[in-house]
C-alpha cells in the first residue's frame, strides 16, 4: 500500500493497515451481537433496594416473599465478629426509642441521637435551643429548632415527652 503526503510516496505493508482494522471490526461484531446480554448487566441501584439473604435469615426471607411484602430496610451499624457479621437497620433504633419516650428536657447528645430522624447535628441544635431559651414546655416547641420542621416534629411525636 501506498501513502502520498507532500509528493513523498510512503510505502506500507498492507499487514499495519489491515489488521488494527480487523481487530476493530471483530469488536464492534462482538458488542453489537452482545448487546442485549450488556444491557441486562447495568445494576440500577435507585430503583430497587438490594436483598441479602443469609442461611440464618432464610426462612424469614421466603415468608415475606410469599405474603409478596416488599422489604426496605437501611442498614445503619454493621459489626463483624471472628466468623459472623450483625447488621442493625435504622428499623431497630426505631423500636428501641419507641420502648422508652425520651424527656427531651432532660436527654443529652447520644439519648437525642437515638431518637428516629435526629443526628448529631439536630441533637446539638436541640441542646443549644434549651441552653439559649430555657427547656421545652410543649412539644410542638420544637419546630423552633433549626431543622426540624413540621413533617419531623409528627415522626418525633410517639418517642418524645416534656417534664
Amino acid at each position: 500500500m501506498e501513502i502520498r503526503i507532500k509528493e513523498k510516496i510512503y510505502k506500507l505493508p498492507w499487514e499495519y493497515f489491515i489488521a488494527p482494522l480487523l481487530i476493530l471490526l471483530i469488536v464492534v461484531l462482538l458488542i453489537v451481537a452482545n448487546y442485549s446480554n450488556i444491557k441486562e448487566t447495568w445494576i440500577d441501584f435507585s430503583e430497587k433496594p438490594i436483598e441479602i439473604v443469609t442461611p440464618a435469615n432464610q426462612n424469614k426471607y421466603d415468608s415475606v416473599k410469599k405474603q409478596n411484602h416488599a422489604v426496605d430496610v437501611k442498614i445503619k451499624d454493621v459489626e463483624v465478629e471472628g466468623d459472623s457479621i450483625t447488621a442493625t437497620s435504622q428499623q431497630d433504633h426505631i423500636k428501641e426509642a419507641k420502648n422508652d419516650k425520651i424527656n427531651i428536657n432532660k436527654a443529652g447528645l447520644e439519648e437525642l441521637m437515638t431518637l428516629p430522624y435526629i443526628g448529631e447535628v439536630k441533637a446539638k441544635a436541640i441542646m443549644e435551643y434549651r441552653k439559649t431559651y430555657g427547656a421545652f414546655s410543649t412539644v410542638e416547641e420544637l419546630i423552633n429548632v433549626k431543622g426540624i420542621g413540621a413533617k419531623t416534629l409528627e415522626r418525633l411525636r410517639p418517642y418524645i415527652i416534656i417534664d
